[in-house]
């Protein structure tokens, strides 16, 4: 039987004001989908800031701090994943300081982050935060390759 083929969607929707580099997003979510899961997707990335972050976090996980990514997985069947990743990009520019990373770069791990919830990676346990960190670094660095 032949491997069916994967669609994969991503959208990027960014309503927040800083400017930083969202080269390549889409092609990353492509990446860890077409190597992590077996069914298509469809995935839209929201860049926004401190204060709808903070609000989504209240509302949607009952918690009163600041994160960088939240994941919404809408729905999934055996043939289509559908989810919103929501990235705080406040976050992913103090983020850059404290790492001392470009922004931009700080961004793509994030969105790796995400799309690896969705592929079923946790990081509530040191091992689970250890081998998600190995993932993001692994997708990474094969993005890079693929854009040299």
């Amino acid at each position: 039987m032949p491997k069916k083929s994967l669609k994969t969607e991503v959208e990027v929707n960014n309503i927040q004001q800083n400017k930083i580099d969202t080269t390549n997003l889409e092609a990353l979510v492509c990446l860890i989908w077409r190597n992590e899961c077996r069914n298509s997707c469809d995935i839209r990335i929201v860049l926004t800031n401190d204060v709808l972050m903070s609000q989504l976090n209240q509302r949607y996980l009952k918690k009163d701090t600041l994160t960088d990514v939240i994941a919404f997985p809408i729905e999934e069947t055996d043939d289509l994943f559908e989810g919103e990743i929501y990235i705080n990009v406040d976050q992913v520019l103090r983020n850059a300081g404290i790492y001392d990373v470009v922004p931009g770069e700080e961004l793509k791990r994030i969105v790796a982050h995400g799309t690896l919830h969705f592929a079923g990676y946790g990081d509530k346990t040191f091992a689970e935060k250890r081998k998600m960190t190995e993932r993001e670094d692994c997708y990474l660095a094969k993005l890079f390759s693929i854009n040299q």
